[in-house]
């Protein structure tokens, strides 16, 4: 069972996606290194966490899911449905 409230960093993600991998269905997470060697505030990390969350809700409903950065470094993560 996944925490309900992550804590500061990215790093639970990768175990969401490996437990969702190991479950049947191939999911591929990259994440900049530099993303996983620092802290961010809790709202960030959950936020992450649940975006990822959905995408592989997702991904299990037989659709493809993309989470990228928005251009221009405005700290946004878009969706896209591939």
């Amino acid at each position: 069972m996944a925490a309900t409230r992550p804590g500061g960093d990215l790093r639970p993600v990768r175990g969401l996606v490996e437990t969702f991998s190991a479950a049947g269905r191939p999911a591929q997470l990259t994440l900049d290194p530099r993303l996983t060697e620092r802290s961010f505030p809790p709202e960030i990390s959950t936020t992450v966490h649940r975006l990822v969350q959905e995408a592989l809700t997702n991904c299990r409903a037989g659709g493809e899911t993309m989470l990228y950065p928005s251009p221009g470094g405005s700290g946004r993560i878009h969706s896209r449905a591939l």
